[in-house]
């Protein structure tokens, strides 16, 4: 049975919490509440500002131990897509640009740079000879 006080607080908090959390706080089953919001005319399914689960909220996140192409996503999303060479300069929009790790910090977002294949290529075989003759 519904009180009063429990038909307060949904209105108070339909927007902000899944119904499942109002379900959970109050202690009624989700299909009880899914319910009498809909008999109350309040709105039912996904919130305007639902959970944010990009990134570390995500149930996905790895941390530290993530891929390495999932590094380069990451970049990607918070940097958005390479469209000219940092290296040589070139903007053709007929080749190919990627992220380029500078130092091997795949974590840091901000340790990339912007190369055409070419001058990636090029980067990260002067690279490998470097630390082959460390």
């Amino acid at each position: 049975m519904w009180s009063d006080k429990d038909i307060t607080y949904l209105k108070d908090n339909h927007q902000k919490k899944f119904y499942s959390d109002i379900a959970k706080e109050l202690g009624i089953n989700f299909n009880s509440v899914k319910s009498k919001a809909q008999r109350l005319g309040l709105r039912t399914g996904h919130r305007n500002n639902s959970r944010d689960m990009r990134g570390s909220n995500g149930p996905g996140w790895k941390g530290n131990n993530a891929s390495y192409a999932a590094y380069h996503y990451r970049v990607g999303k918070n940097r958005g897509t390479p469209n000219k060479c940092e290296i040589c300069g070139c903007d053709d929009k007929d080749i190919y640009y990627d992220w380029a790790n500078l130092t091997g910090n795949f974590e840091d977002i901000n340790d990339y740079k912007r190369m055409c294949r070419s001058c990636h290529k090029k980067y990260d075989d002067n690279k490998r000879v470097r630390t082959r003759f460390k």
